[in-house]
């Protein structure tokens, strides 16, 4: 999931989603990155979305 922050930088938390039941799944392995950019390759992937869910 990528959120912007107030601050200007963007938030990414990797964690697991059920794809079945629509819902973000927090375990203690969830991990969360605060980063001033994302690269081009993260960046084309997000496009516009918010969740990008990889298989």
């Amino acid at each position: 999931m990528r959120n912007k922050m107030n601050d200007g930088n963007i938030r990414v938390i990797l964690t697991l989603f059920n794809s079945k039941e629509k819902k973000i799944i927090t375990t203690p392995n969830t991990k969360a990155y605060i980063v001033k950019t994302l690269d081009s390759d993260l960046e084309q992937n997000f496009g516009d979305k918010e969740m990008i869910v990889l298989k």
